[in-house]
C-alpha cells in the first residue's frame, strides 16, 4: 500500500506535465511556462530517485543513503514552492492553489522531521503524498491519462486495491472501475476484507458518477451489494438509497454548462434534492447528487463567471465536498468557503459561506469539554466574518495599564 502511494505520486507528477502541455496545444491562451515544466520534471525526477529508498525500510535506514534522502527532500521543498501555475487558472478554480499549498506543507513537514530525527514519521509522510496528486488530477472528468512501461513495471507485485488506486491516480477510469468491481465481488464472496470492500464501493461510485458521469456504470458498482448474501446491512441499505438516486438520474435532463446561470440553477437543484433526501433520513441517497454537482462545478469554475455566479459556484462546491467527506481522499470544503468569501465579498453568497465555514470550524474544535478554539483560529474567523459583510472583526483587548 505504501509503495503504490509513492508510485502514484510519481505518475501523477508526470501526468500533470503531460496534461498541461496538452492543454496548451488546445488553448493557446493557456500558460505553461518553461519554468513550470522544468519544476514539475524536477519533482518527478526527485520522486523517482526517492522511491526505491523510501519504499524499502532497509535502504531508507541505511546511513549511506541518509544524505541523498535529505538532499532530495530539501530540493523537493524548494521546487514545490517555486512552481508557478497559470494565474488565470488559479483564479477560476482555486482548488489548484489549495492542493499545491497543502502539498508544499506536507513536504516541508517531511524535511523538518528529518532534521529533528523523526525519520519514521518522515517516511510515512513521504509515502502518502499521493493523496494531493490524486485530488488535483481527478478534479474533473476531462484530461489525459498517463501510463508508461517504466511505472507499470513497478506495479507487478501490487495487490488489486493498490493497482486500482494507481489506475485512478493516472486517470485510467474504466480500468480502475473494473478493478474496484472485482474487489467488491471478491470481498462479498469471501466475506472478508470489509474495510477494502467499503473503500472499493466508494471509490467505484465516485469514478462512475463524478468522473465518468454514467448512471449505468454507477449501477454496476452497487448491483452486487444488493444481491449478495454477505453484504453488510449498512452497505445494503446504502446501496438501495444509491439505486434510487441513480434511477432518478436516468430520467433527468443533463446539466448544460454553456449557460452559467442555467447551469447553476440545475446544479443548485441537485444539491437541494440531496439536502432534502438527507433531511428525510435517507442520507446515502444524496451522495450521488452531491458527486454529480462536484463534477459539473469544477468545470463551471474554469469558465467566465461574474461575482455572484462565482460566489454561488464556490458555495455549492464547498457544501457538496462537505457532504461527501467519506468519498474524498481529503476534505476541501473549508477552503472553498474561504475562497467564496475572498472572491465574492459582501454578497449573499459570502454570508452563506461564512456561516458554513464558522459551523465547520467550530465543530472541528468541539469536544467533551466544550469548544476550545485557538486564538489564531478565532482571529481568522473574525477576519472572514468582516470580509463576508456579516460584521466587524473583533478588536483586540487593550493592554492593561501600568501600575
Amino acid at each position: 500500500m505504501k509503495l503504490v502511494s509513492f508510485v502514484i505520486a510519481i505518475a501523477s507528477t508526470s501526468l500533470l506535465i503531460t496534461s498541461c502541455q496538452s492543454e496548451t496545444k488546445k488553448n493557446p491562451e493557456a500558460s505553461t511556462t518553461p519554468s513550470f515544466t522544468n519544476d514539475m520534471r524536477g519533482m518527478q525526477s526527485l520522486l523517482e530517485e526517492l522511491l526505491p529508498l523510501v519504499a524499502d525500510p532497509r535502504q531508507y535506514n541505511d546511513p549511506q543513503n541518509d544524505k541523498v534522502i535529505r538532499d532530495d527532500v530539501q530540493h523537493l521543498v524548494k521546487l514545490s514552492k517555486s512552481v508557478q501555475h497559470d494565474p488565470a487558472s488559479l483564479k477560476k478554480d482555486p482548488s489548484i492553489t489549495f492542493i499545491s499549498e497543502a502539498f508544499n506543507d506536507e513536504v516541508e513537514r517531511v524535511h523538518e522531521s528529518l532534521l529533528m530525527g523523526r525519520r519514521e514519521y518522515a517516511r510515512y509522510s513521504l509515502l502518502n503524498v499521493s493523496s494531493y496528486c490524486i485530488e488535483c488530477h481527478t478534479r474533473t472528468s476531462t484530461g489525459v491519462s498517463f501510463q508508461t512501461s517504466k511505472l507499470d513495471s513497478s506495479l507487478k507485485n501490487l495487490n488489486s486495491f493498490e493497482k486500482a488506486e494507481y489506475l485512478l491516480a493516472t486517470r485510467q477510469f474504466e480500468p480502475a472501475r473494473k478493478e474496484f468491481i472485482s474487489i467488491i465481488e471478491s470481498s462479498l464472496k469471501s466475506g472478508d476484507g470489509l474495510k477494502d470492500l467499503d473503500r472499493a464501493v466508494r471509490y467505484g461510485l465516485t469514478v462512475s458518477v463524478r468522473f465518468m458521469e454514467d448512471p449505468d456504470k454507477a449501477a454496476e458498482i452497487i448491483k452486487p451489494l444488493m444481491t449478495a448474501k454477505k453484504t453488510p446491512l449498512y452497505l445494503k441499505k446504502a446501496a438501495e438509497a444509491w439505486h434510487m438516486s441513480i434511477e432518478e438520474w436516468k430520467r433527468q435532463r443533463p446539466v448544460k454548462l454553456s449557460n452559467p446561470s442555467q447551469a447553476l440553477k440545475q446544479i443548485s437543484d441537485l444539491v437541494k434534492r440531496a439536502d432534502s433526501l438527507r433531511a428525510s433520513g435517507i442520507d446515502q441517497s444524496g451522495d450521488v447528487y452531491y458527486l454529480r454537482a462536484i463534477s459539473k462545478l469544477h468545470i463551471l469554475l474554469s469558465t467566465k463567471l461574474n461575482k455572484q455566479q462565482q460566489g454561488q459556484a464556490l458555495f455549492l462546491t464547498g457544501k457538496s465536498y462537505e457532504a461527501v467527506k467519506d468519498f474524498q481522499l481529503w476534505t476541501l470544503h473549508e477552503n472553498y468557503f474561504e475562497a467564496c468569501i475572498k472572491q465574492s465579498p459582501n454578497t449573499s453568497w459570502s454570508k452563506q459561506c461564512y456561516k458554513s465555514l464558522e459551523e465547520s470550524v467550530t465543530f472541528g474544535f468541539t469536544g467533551s469539554s466544550g469548544t476550545e478554539m485557538p486564538p489564531d483560529v478565532r482571529a481568522r474567523l473574525a477576519r472572514f466574518k468582516e470580509l463576508s459583510g456579516l460584521g466587524s472583526a473583533e478588536k483586540p483587548s487593550p493592554a492593561p495599564a501600568n501600575p
